[in-house]
């Protein structure tokens, strides 16, 4: 019942609604390979895909490469 009144809401919004969240800024350090090879994937696989998984350990960035991949949206 729960996920039919989320479903229906975001298919009803009207996207002109104000967020409440500020857009985030694309990071100033400079990224690693690794999270630009998966910001890379991200975007490659938007399409494709619902979801997507970051599998990586503590202190590698995956706050970053969300952070970027929203900014590019």
């Amino acid at each position: 019942l729960l996920a039919e009144r989320i479903k229906n809401r975001i298919k009803t919004a009207s996207g002109t609604e104000p967020s409440i969240w500020p857009v985030p800024i694309p990071e100033q350090r400079p990224l690693w390979q690794h999270q630009v090879e998966a910001i890379d994937n991200l975007m490659r696989t938007k399409q494709r895909k619902k979801a997507r998984l970051i599998h990586l350990t503590t202190g590698l960035g995956k706050t970053s490469i969300v952070a970027n991949y929203i900014c590019h949206q």
